[in-house]
C-alpha cells in the first residue's frame, strides 16, 4: 500500500487592519498595471519596476538596485514588477 503524503502545515494568515489597508492601496495600480499596453511597457523589458498612484516610478537591471530607490517605508507602498523579454515564436 502507497505511503500517505504528509499533512501539509498551513498556518492561518491574520492580517492586521494595516496590513489589510495597505495592501488595498495599491489595488488601482495593480489593475492599472494589468491593463497597460505592451507597447507602454516594452521599454523595460528585462527590468524591475515598481507602480505607485498607477505610475511606473522606478526601474532598475536587478531587484536589489530597485530596492535601493527606496526608502523603507516607501518600498512597502509600491508593486514590484519584473518585465520579461518577448520570446519568438516560430510556427511551421
Amino acid at each position: 500500500m502507497p505511503e500517505k503524503p504528509p499533512t501539509p502545515n498551513i498556518i492561518p494568515w491574520n492580517i492586521t487592519p494595516e496590513e489589510e489597508q495597505s495592501f488595498q492601496a495599491t489595488d488601482a495600480s495593480f489593475v492599472w498595471l494589468c491593463q497597460l499596453p505592451a507597447e507602454a511597457i516594452r521599454p523595460y523589458a528585462g527590468k524591475w519596476i515598481a507602480i505607485r498612484d498607477c505610475q511606473i516610478t522606478a526601474c532598475a537591471d536587478t531587484l536589489e538596485d530597485l530596492r535601493a530607490q527606496f526608502e523603507n517605508g516607501e518600498w512597502a507602498q509600491v508593486i514590484v514588477h519584473r518585465v520579461e523579454r518577448p520570446g519568438k515564436v516560430i510556427y511551421r
